[in-house]
């Protein structure tokens, strides 16, 4: 296969070499990262004697081309290369394979309950709309990198992050339930939110009769949406953000609670 082939022409009183290039080899030239040969069709002017200069230069252009190739050739035969993590006890694959350019296909894997117990929007700097769903219980994200030693290196400071993470968050979890009597024999119990992260959960029992109560009397304890615990009691559940909002929280069922105690229905009429 003729790598370049050199055509010399003659236009009015100058002559030029001009330079057809192999398409495939200065294809493969291009993926191996040697960007020095001769654009195809590409013409210079020769001066007298130094057709031979343009030919030797060629030809060296030529060699270090092919050195590139060959370079390149044998990196693309590299065997690919599995890695996993252990990150709280999920697993993490991280795949490496040889692309063109001398680059590296990489493709991470985590198991979609590593995912689902994140409180994040994003994962290696990237949003999960961008993460692709396998059908195997698995996230997977498709990456290219020049240096995948420092990839790894970037996904294990990340995966450590995320660890501290879930132990932050299994420790947040295994809190225990906070109780508080109100008058009326009103129950409130505080625990970890079982699905908002970091988030607490109020649970209000309170005896139906008072609902319904509060309700007649267009009080505040009746304008929330209560839902039936049992036969004789009433149940709302609502999302609460830290200590503070507890404190919030109890203070204005505790006033709504006292408010409806000490209301008093001396009459009723129907119209």
């Amino acid at each position: 296969m003729d790598k370049i082939k050199i055509i010399l022409i003659n236009q009015g009183n100058k002559q030029y070499a001009v330079f057809r290039v192999n398409p495939q080899f200065a294809g493969e030239a291009y993926r191996a990262g040697y960007h020095d040969l001769p654009r195809d069709k590409e013409r210079v002017e020769v001066q007298p004697g130094s057709v031979e200069k343009i030919i030797a230069a060629l030809k060296e252009k030529i060699v270090a081309a092919s050195a590139a190739i060959e370079r390149h050739e044998e990196f693309m035969r590299s065997p690919e290369e599995i890695r996993e993590l252990n990150v709280a006890g999920h697993r993490v694959t991280i795949e490496f394979s040889p692309s063109t350019h001398f680059l590296w296909k990489v493709r991470v894997f985590i198991p979609t309950a590593l995912k689902n117990a994140l409180n994040s929007p994003t994962l290696l700097g990237t949003i999960w709309d961008a993460w692709q769903d396998e059908e195997d219980g698995r996230f997977s994200l498709f990456d290219i990198t020049k240096d995948k030693e420092e990839y790894f290196g970037r996904v294990q400071k990340e995966m450590e992050r995320v660890a501290a993470e879930l132990r932050k968050l299994q420790e947040w979890r295994a809190q225990p339930p906070q109780h508080y009597d109100l008058p009326g024999n009103v129950l409130v119990t505080i625990s970890p939110h079982p699905q908002w992260a970091l988030y607490y959960e109020a649970e209000v029992i309170v005896h139906k009769a008072l609902i319904e109560k509060a309700k007649e009397c267009g009080l505040k304890l009746g304008n929330v949406t209560w839902w039936s615990k049992d036969d004789h009691h009433m149940a709302l559940t609502y999302p609460l953000r830290d200590s503070e909002a507890i404190a919030t929280f109890i203070d204005n069922i505790r006033s709504e609670v006292e408010e409806t105690l000490s209301t008093e229905i001396v009459a009723q009429y129907s119209v």
